[in-house]
Order: C-alpha cells, then structure tokens, then sequence
C-alpha cells in the first residue's frame, strides 16, 4: 500500500491515466451493456410482431408456445376462449405488450432510449390496434396495463394508440366488437339438463350498458344476469335481464350469481348482491344456496275474478280455488287449484291473456297446488310470463318468495319443497324456508358450460 501511494506521489500524470482509463472502460462497457440490452428487445419485439402479422394473414401459428415461454413472455391462456384461433391470437397480442412493456421499463430506467420507445409504441402496439383494438384493449386490462392500477404515462401512450385506432375504423365502417365471457347454469336443479337455465356475467363493467339488453334478447333464456364486482369481493351489483325487459328482482339469478361468486372467494359463506329492489343476501349451505328475499313477501290488491282465469287456462270456474297476488320484490298473480293434475291440464290463451291482463301491472301468472296430505306439505307449481316472451318458466324462485306470503298467512312454516317444470321437461326443485320473521329460498346450481359472445360497441356503428 506504501508502494502505490509513493509511486501515486512520484507520477501523478500516470496515475491519472490508469484512472481515465478505468473510467472510460467501465462507461463504455456500461454503454455496450445497454446498447446490447435494446438490441435485444429490440429483436425480440420485431420478431414476435413478424410472427403476429404472419398468424393474423395466414391464420397459423409457426411457432410454439414452448417457444413462446422462451422469448421471457408471459402467456396468456384465457378461461373462456370461444375458439383456439381467438386463444392463439391473444397469445400473441399478450406477448408483444409485455415486450413492450419491458421496454418502457428499460425506457424509463434509461437503458431504452425514449424516442425509439415511442416509436416502437407507433408500430407495434399501433399495428395490434387496427387489426382488433377491442382484443388489445381486453388483453391490456387483464394484464393489468391499462386501468387501475395502470402506469399514466404508459396507459396514456397505448390509450391514444387505440382510441387513434376505433376512430380510424369507424371512418372506414368497421364494428368493433367486445368479447364478453358468461357462464351457463341450470338453477333449482339435482342434475344438468334440469332447472332454470341462466347465463351469468361474472364481470360486465366493460360491457356497453345499452346492449345489456339485447345480449339477453340474443341468449332467450328466462334470464340473463349481468353482475358488477365492487371494491369488497362480497358484494356484487345485479343487473337482471329478461329477453323483453329488465327486471329489478328474480329467483334463479339471486342463486346463480351467488353460486358465481361464492365459488371464486375461499372461506366465504355468503354474498350481498345489490339490486334495483334492494339487497339480497345469499348463504352456502353445503351444495345449497339459499336467498332472502329484498322485502318481506306482502299481499297486493288485484282486480280479477277466478271466472277470469278460468277462461285465461281452459279450465272451468269451480276449478279456480282463489286468486291472490303477492311480490317479496318482484309481483305474481298466484292462481290456485286443487290439484296436481289441474296444473297440468291449464294452458294459457294468449288472446284471453292480453285482452284481461295485458296493461295490469301484475302480469305473470303462477299456478300452484299445495299437497297437505303428508307432514311436510309440498307444492307443485307452474308459471306463464308472456309479457317476458316466455312461455313457460321451469322454475322460479321469486315466484316462490311471493307463495311463502300466502303460507305464512295460512300459518304454514318450516321447509316447504317446491316441484315445478315438470311439465315441460326441466324438473326443478324450490326450497321454502319460512320462519318467524324470515324467508328464504333456495336450491342447487349445476355448472353446464361456459362461453363468449362478441357484442358491438354502440359508437362503432355508423
């Protein structure tokens, strides 16, 4: 150490030097490092948007996705791809943004010069936006790039690229499409192929609110049911959807959202889902869902007479035992017969139904027999909703709310099953569970599939 500091002392001018040099070597190793760096990213972002360009002209894929992994990209696999040509063109959209994202992070740690990083932006990421902006944009979301959460310069770079984008294709007339994922359910079921169908939509948010409706019109199920997670996993906004209107309360979807829900939360029993008649609570009991009702179920005043049904369902007056009308959050004409075999036999004029019920405020028209003959009594049931497009429901829980008002009236408590849909194929089992100051209705939920629907964006339509 004596020996350097004395030659240091003797030759500063050599020293200096060495100095320089060690200097100039570590800045200019530090400069190949990042030059090398860009190079690379470089050539990795053309190359996969080569291969991009090459799959969306040819619709082929000519590399796999183990090389895919290779190229340090993230794959995306979604959970509801319609088809693999959709699933393998996400792949590729997914990595080229996180290329590309890699290079903002290079960018903005000063190892990515900004000026090519804008450009790259222009080409690649513009080059995704006009072949689909709608499934960049998805991609981008789900990746967690744009949105909450999101980086603002860079949301705001990619943001500009596709709204330059949809303008720039709603010039030449094109529709731009979202692809929106749903699951289908048979609710009130013990096995598939029974119950209520329902198609739920577990996350709507992005969805255009004005084609709520038609989404539900192109499924035709009884319901549609559209839910809008919140900041608390728990609690879920509802939109319920006939295929004709919008309804603010309804059985079958209460239990199948909460079925959607409760499955994706661990260590969670119970879910509020806020809709236009109020809240909902749904609780997991084992394999059963079980919903209470916004309100308790309260009698309505109507103006119709059992001769009126009885011309309405074919039958003869003295088959009508009583006429009531009830709503526990949705309203119901409850027509009751005497028997089983006298549900069955109805069948609905249309005519007669339009021309006595049609302006009512009250229209769906539920038929039921209680079966007292065993200790715990049991009901057989069916419903009509025409105003709906809905010819006959296999099973609906808010209908059955509504009855638990005329049970708690005739001081009928405890569990009181519910059989309907037979009739028509789609047997359905209904819970009721009436205690002193409460009302619950429940059942099971079978999974049957899952799917995804392209619905057009309003302002990309000219």
């Amino acid at each position: 150490m004596d020996l350097v500091l004395n030659d240091l002392l003797e030759n500063p001018a050599e020293w200096v030097m060495v100095l320089m040099t060690i200097v100039t070597s570590g800045v200019g190793l530090l400069i190949a490092h990042r030059v090398r760096e860009s190079t690379k990213v470089t050539e990795r972002l053309q190359g996969a948007q080569s291969i991009y360009e090459q799959w969306t002209k040819k619709k082929e894929l000519s590399i796999t996705v183990p090389a895919i992994t290779r190229l340090d990209a993230a794959v995306y696999t979604p959970e509801a791809a319609p088809s693999l040509e959709q699933q393998q063109q996400k792949i590729w959209i997914v990595l080229i943004i996180d290329i590309m994202f890699n290079c903002y992070i290079a960018m903005k740690s000063g190892n990515y010069p900004k000026e090519v990083f804008e450009e790259d932006m222009k080409v690649h990421i513009g080059s995704l936006a006009r072949h689909d902006p709608d499934l960049l944009e998805e991609a981008m979301v789900e990746r967690g790039y744009l949105g909450e959460g999101s980086l603002g310069e860079y949301y705001e770079l990619v943001s500009g690229v596709i709204t330059t984008a949809r303008e720039e294709r709603s010039k030449q007339g094109k529709i731009t499409n979202l692809s929106a994922n749903y699951i289908l359910l048979d609710v009130f079921a013990e096995d598939a192929f029974q119950g209520n169908p329902l198609a739920v939509f577990p996350d709507a948010i992005q969805i255009d609110p004005s084609r709520l409706q038609a989404i539900a019109g192109e499924l035709n199920l009884s319901e549609t049911v559209f839910l809008f997670p919140t900041n608390d996993p728990a609690i879920v906004e509802v939109r319920i959807f006939t295929p004709r209107n919008e309804i603010p309360f309804a059985g079958h979807p209460s239990i199948g959202a909460a079925h959607c829900v409760l499955t994706n939360l661990e260590s969670a029993s119970s879910v509020s889902l806020q809709m236009a008649a109020g809240t909902v609570v749904v609780i997991q009991d084992q394999d059963i869902y079980l919903m209470t009702p916004p309100q308790l179920p309260s009698r309505l005043e109507h103006p119709f007479s059992n001769d009126d049904f009885a011309k309405m369902l074919g039958l003869q007056a003295n088959n009508i035992v009583n006429v009531h009308s009830f709503t526990a959050g949705l309203p119901f004409l409850l027509v009751e017969l005497p028997s089983a075999a006298l549900v069955d036999q109805a069948e609905l004029s249309n005519a007669d139904w339009a021309a006595t019920i049609g302006d009512s405020e009250v229209k769906d028209i539920y038929l039921f027999a209680i079966d007292s003959s065993t200790p715990e009594p049991t009901v057989y049931s069916r419903l009509f909703a025409p105003a709906d497009n809905i010819g006959e429901d296999p099973a609906t829980g808010s209908a059955a709310a509504a009855l638990s008002g005329l049970l708690r009236e005739r001081d009928i408590s405890g569990d009181i099953m519910v059989f309907q849909g037979y009739k028509m194929g789609r047997p359905s089992q209904i819970l009721i569970r009436i205690g002193e100051n409460k009302v619950q209705v429940g059942g099971r939920v079978t999974c049957i599939g899952q799917g995804s629907i392209l619905v057009p964006r309003s302002d990309s339509i000219a």
